[in-house]
């Protein structure tokens, strides 16, 4: 699901981390839920530490990627929240590594764009194993194939090019649970689920604007006020924000989705203090219209 790789190490300040986001549309027994989500995601190439496009390898070269982590999150009026993260590879069987490869040294058919001795354009496949959970309908779903999505690139990090699933992937129930809205929807969920489509992309940061603020700060909580201000080419706009690195546990006030126009909306925030052993981001993505580029990023303040 995560489109794009971004696995250079002064690209963004997210610890190697990019903000996200993400339309999928979900078949359930024949109705259609299309869902947005937006994200983050951290990858590294095996084969090197840093990627300085200018010295980048020889055509025909393929770079092994290996993605560490990627969490999204949305809501749907009917399903409620959405979130869906990689599986550790621990739990799941030996899958295809994703990989980067040039296709400048390859057939002139397969590559008529590519630049004499470059290695773009090239094709970054991703192969990854999701878990989606669904609270309000009380289920975890697997994906029993990998979600394969790819896309034809000319720089890394792909800023702004949309990945697509290159073939419709069934998800399974991997275990039910106490539905607030009773049983009969997660009775229908039951029947065959599929990932339909799914399109993932990286974005800039631009297009909104951010001031984070810490209020207040105790032994148990930290308070920090948000106030969001949406600068996009869109008027109205759906936005996800998120907590990254995401906390280890359920933490309240670390996600949610704003629905913005002009205005500047503001967002006060109660965090458990201990999260802060270590440096957090709030990450920022528009979501919907998922044609509009619009993402923020910034660390939360220090609490003194």
């Amino acid at each position: 699901m995560p489109g794009g790789i971004c696995a250079s190490s002064n690209i963004l300040a997210l610890d190697q981390a990019a903000v996200r986001c993400a339309e999928l549309v979900l078949d359930i027994r024949g109705n259609k839920f299309t869902v947005n989500l937006g994200g983050c995601a951290k990858a590294r190439f095996m084969e090197i530490e840093d990627l300085d496009q200018a010295t980048l390898l020889d055509p025909g070269t393929e770079l092994t990627v290996e993605w560490e982590t990627a969490v999204f999150y949305g809501t749907d009026p009917i399903l409620g929240p959405v979130h869906a993260y990689l599986r550790p590879p621990s739990a799941i069987p030996r899958r295809p590594k994703s990989s980067v490869f040039s296709l400048a040294a390859r057939e002139p058919s397969e590559a008529p764009a590519a630049a004499p001795g470059g290695f773009f354009p090239a094709v970054n496949r991703n192969y990854f194993d999701f878990r989606v959970r669904m609270p309000r309908v009380g289920v975890v779903l697997d994906s029993r194939e990998p979600v394969v999505n790819s896309a034809r690139i000319t720089t890394i990090p792909p800023m702004s090019v949309e990945y697509k699933l290159d073939a419709p992937v069934e998800f399974e129930i991997n275990r039910s649970r106490s539905s607030p809205i009773g049983g009969a929807v997660t009775s229908a969920l039951t029947g065959k689920i599929v990932l339909e489509s799914c399109r993932v992309k990286l974005m800039e940061l631009e297009g909104l604007k951010c001031d984070i603020r810490l209020v207040s700060s105790d032994w148990d909580t930290s308070v920090f006020e948000v106030e969001v201000l949406n600068q996009s080419t869109e008027d109205n706009v759906t936005v996800t924000w998120m907590m990254w690195p995401r906390p280890e546990e359920e933490a309240p006030d670390s996600e949610g989705v704003l629905q913005l126009g002009r205005d500047p909306v503001k967002l006060r925030l109660s965090i458990p203090r201990d999260l802060f052993y270590r440096e957090r981001w709030l990450a920022i993505s528009l979501t919907k219209p998922f044609e509009t580029e619009a993402a923020f990023a910034g660390r939360f303040p220090a609490l003194g």
